[in-house]
């Protein structure tokens, strides 16, 4: 696409259409010719024409938009599913050893049924049984009291009607006194004795909290241990080798796989700054070799590309993705990527053949009223052998080559 503007001085300009004339009348430069020339070619009415620019690039196709997958950490992937299977979101494809994981976790899962039977335990039977002893030798330690307090005023009884020896008396006394501090014992040991119950059913619930924590971040790691596919799609693995290996050691964030959607396909174009005012919004084609005809695209994505030195030069350039419906015959193909945008809206052209040149200037040999005559053009873009007229004729009026 080349754009074309004339005016009564712009005479390097003006060659620029002599050379589209030149190109479309078979590279022969048409001669001068004087308005009264009388006119022996065809008449062409003057006709609104679409104009576009154009910007050709040759690409390579591969896979439309693929979804790049990369390892999530370091370590031993197994793939789980072959080149080119198809898989829906949510799929694992993927996954990081998990032997000693797995490993801790069946020890784990044993520790927390251990741990939940002896809390039960502990709150339940024992608390119950150990309560029910207390209370047998509470009421033994307090019968036997009884007896011993009884005992005691029998004995001062007889000690004081001179019956039985002070010393006897004396020794009654002092069983009575032991056993009542016994008695005092043992029930400051059933305090303790409940209170250290209830922290050894405290004890083993942190300990079952913190192993069915540990379970938990378990079940967490095997998740991210797990590549799930993002969304449905072809897997496509990058590495053939990871691939016969059916797994192998990686970096995290390495790249993996593609996925990509049936049937779509795409490349990637590299524009200067120059060519990316056609390009944004443009109209793209990919033509191939052979019989299949152009093939509709769309622009996907645009990404700055990271050149430091020519950036500070003021060039900058830029990917462009475009993706396109086809089948697996593209697939790796050469091709020609067309981006056409219109310019402005159709307005009246003039094929180049029939322009006229005469002393630096552009003229076309107009009929009116069965009489022909030389007028003077100002032009603008050409295209497909047309070139817009700024002024000098309008949609309708006829000329003669």
């Amino acid at each position: 696409m080349v754009r074309v503007r004339t005016s009564l001085a712009a005479f390097g300009v003006v060659m620029g259409v002599c050379a589209a004339a030149w190109a479309v009348q078979g590279g022969v430069w048409p001669r001068e010719k004087a308005a009264d020339q009388a006119p022996n070619r065809a008449e062409l009415r003057i006709a609104d024409h679409a104009f576009t620019e154009r910007v050709v690039r040759q690409c390579h196709v591969e896979y439309g938009a693929p979804r790049a997958l990369s390892a999530p950490a370091d370590g031993l992937l197994e793939l789980l599913v072959a080149d080119g299977s198809q898989v829906k979101r949510g799929d694992i494809i993927a996954r990081y050893a998990v032997g000693k994981l797995e490993s801790e976790e069946r020890s784990l899962a044993a520790d927390v049924e251990s741990l939940r039977s002896r809390i039960a335990f502990k709150s339940g039977p024992y608390r119950s049984e150990t309560g029910a002893i207390w209370q047998i030798e509470h009421a033994t330690r307090e019968s036997g009291l009884a007896r011993l307090r009884a005992k005691l005023q029998e004995m001062e009884r007889l000690e004081a009607s001179g019956q039985i020896a002070p010393q006897r008396l004396e020794e009654t006394r002092l069983r009575l006194e032991d056993a009542e501090a016994e008695h005092a014992r043992l029930s400051h040991q059933r305090t303790l004795d409940r209170a250290q119950i209830q922290l050894d059913i405290d004890q083993l619930e942190h300990d079952l909290s913190v192993a069915e924590a540990r379970l938990a971040d378990i079940g967490r790691e095997k998740d991210r241990s797990a590549l799930a596919a993002p969304e449905n799609g072809t897997v496509i693995w990058r590495d053939p080798q990871l691939v016969e290996a059916g797994g192998g050691e990686l970096r995290r964030g390495t790249p993996i796989a593609s996925l990509v959607t049936p049937g779509r396909y795409g490349a990637v174009v590299r524009f200067g700054d120059s060519d990316m005012r056609v390009v944004e919004g443009a109209s793209v084609t990919v033509s191939f070799e052979g019989a299949r005809g152009p093939v509709a695209a769309e622009i996907v994505s645009k990404r700055l590309v990271d050149d430091p030195i020519e950036q500070k030069r003021g060039r900058y350039a830029y990917d462009i993705a475009i993706v396109f419906p086809g089948d697996e015959a593209m697939l790796n193909s050469q091709a020609l990527c067309s981006f056409s945008r219109s310019i402005g809206a159709p307005s009246p052209s003039i094929p180049a053949s029939a322009l006229r040149f005469q002393s630096g200037r552009v003229y076309a040999m107009k009929l009116e009223d069965g009489k022909t005559g030389l007028v003077e053009l100002e032009l603008g873009e050409v295209a497909d052998g047309y070139v817009r007229i700024l002024s000098g004729l309008k949609s309708g009026d006829i000329v003669v080559e």
